[in-house]
């Protein structure tokens, strides 16, 4: 099993709060889309801002 920095998954938070798909994020860090999918689904990377962020762009 390979073991991605923490860069990489600061980058797909990032991505993923410009609105990108899980596809489009693991395109464009060339990785796989189950792993980008795991991340965000189990915690692995952080993503209360990324919830607030969401939130936030529904009320307008």
């Amino acid at each position: 099993m390979i073991s991605h920095s923490s860069k990489i998954k600061e980058r797909a938070v990032m991505l993923r709060k410009k609105g990108k798909s899980f596809s489009q994020i693991a395109e464009t860090l060339k990785i796989g889309k189950s792993t980008v999918g795991f991340w965000f689904k189990n915690g692995v990377v952080k993503s209360k801002a990324l919830k607030k962020s969401t939130k936030t762009k529904k009320r307008k």
